[in-house]
């Protein structure tokens, strides 16, 4: 073969080699990348930096413990379904169809002592996997365990406050209610799916993780020791000074308005995380009390990561057993009271009822309907504003003295508010353990 004929393949060949590894470079380094492919990735590796794409699906501005902040939900990414993934910029404005674009740095993290890695980019899968067992436990706690504890600020000295919210206004003894606080342990190495050696360091294990800490918070709670411990909240204070019960109000009883607060250990680093259970009583093991809830905390560099009781957007109200009156039969008034978060509208609330075998269902504006026993159900808007607020108050009409009667309302996937009573008698003061 001529000596410039083989210059001019090697030339050629050279030439593909190049172009073949700048398009490898590109399509490993350069190239952005979709939500679903970043969630696909087997590992995370520290100390990279991916550029991601999409379009803006849904947007959500929360006021945080940590500030101002603003999660954005992408196409193609099926892994966070419903869940905002990345992180934005809280000053900026974005519409929904927009593109976006950021860029994920990657970097280590310890999380309850296990290695793991992520992007504070990122929204999904932590912290919202977290944040969302939080959510959970909070609803049993309401609706449930009848008390839910509410962060409501941290103060100077580090001292974080948990408000005492009760379902519908109620008030307890303090000396049949202990309280606990329990710290999450290492998980590598304890379970299969994460194996020891094996860090936290792509989509699937976070999730994987996430479901491991809520299966811990349920029962047994092996993976959550008690790190301090009230005998009862009469005693005022913890057997290691983490924990103080506050009467508010001065008054003896467990109420809305009372206080626990709790010291919680620093992180010691801008990447490190633990997570802890505050629990009052015993919501899904012993000691398994009339009443109870239990915050799951996700403690970080600034404290717990949570939303103040102010800018708190989810509604509650409570709902107040107010008497009956008698004729023929019995008419049961149920009042409602401010519980937190922004009154609903009347129109976008459904409500449940159900009464001596018979039950019936729709949305506030639909009432007042009767159900096929003859019980009714109307609802009086009291200052006529649209929204179910202070003043307004239910009746139920045509009941039987001794009839068991429940009123649950909810808006969207969340429950609003709920009651259950017994005419002549009222609502029960707490579950039966």
């Amino acid at each position: 073969m001529p000596r410039r004929r083989r210059r001019v393949i090697l030339v050629i060949a050279v030439s593909a080699i190049v172009v073949v590894a700048g398009f490898l470079i590109w399509d490993v380094f350069v190239r952005p990348r979709s939500l679903a492919e970043v969630y696909g990735f087997d590992h995370w590796s520290p100390g990279s930096a991916v550029t991601v794409v999409g379009t803006i699906t849904s947007i959500e501005r929360q006021s945080t413990s940590y500030g101002p902040e603003v999660y954005l939900g992408l196409d193609g990414g099926p892994g966070c379904a419903g869940v905002p993934s990345v992180v934005g910029d809280p000053t900026a404005k974005y519409e929904i169809g927009a593109p976006f674009q950021t860029t994920l740095h990657f970097q280590r993290y310890t999380i309850n002592g296990d290695p793991a890695v992520s992007a504070p980019e990122l929204h999904c899968p932590f912290p919202s996997t977290l944040r969302a067992i939080g959510t959970v436990l909070d609803a049993g706690s309401l609706y449930a365990g009848r008390l839910f504890l509410v962060y409501n600020g941290t103060a100077s000295n580090g001292t974080v406050h948990y408000e005492i919210v009760t379902s519908n206004g109620a008030a307890y003894r303090p000396d049949t209610l202990p309280a606990t606080l329990r710290k999450s342990t290492p998980l590598q190495g304890s379970d299969p799916i994460l194996p020891a050696g094996a860090p936290i360091d792509s989509f699937a294990r976070w999730i994987d993780f996430g479901g491991l800490q809520y299966l811990g918070t349920l029962g047994a709670y092996q993976e959550f020791p008690i790190v301090d411990e009230m005998t009862s909240l009469a005693a005022g204070i913890s057997r290691n000074g983490s924990l103080r019960f506050v009467d508010a109000n001065h008054n003896g009883l467990v109420d809305d308005g009372d206080r626990l607060d709790v010291n919680l250990a620093a992180t010691g680093s801008p990447t490190t995380w633990d997570t802890y259970q505050l629990i009052i009583g015993g919501l899904f093991a012993a000691p398994e009390t009339y009443v109870a809830c239990t915050r799951f905390i996700l403690n970080g560099p600034m404290g717990p990561f949570d939303i103040p009781l102010p800018e708190r957007r989810d509604s509650h109200v409570k709902l107040r057993y107010a008497g009956d009156t008698f004729g023929t039969t019995f008419t049961s008034r149920i009042d409602v009271r401010p519980g937190f978060g922004p009154a609903p509208a009347i129109s976008d609330v459904r409500f449940f009822v159900q009464a001596g075998g018979s039950s019936g269902n729709g949305t506030l504006s639909n009432l007042p309907i009767t159900l096929s026993n003859g019980v009714s159900l109307s609802l009086t808007d009291a200052n006529g504003n649209g929204r179910l607020d202070s003043g307004d108050m239910f009746r139920a009409a045509g009941l039987s003295n001794r009839t068991s009667v429940t009123l649950s309302l909810a808006q969207g996937d969340a429950s609003v508010g709920d009651i259950d009573w017994v005419v002549g008698y009222g609502e029960p003061i707490g579950r039966v353990p």
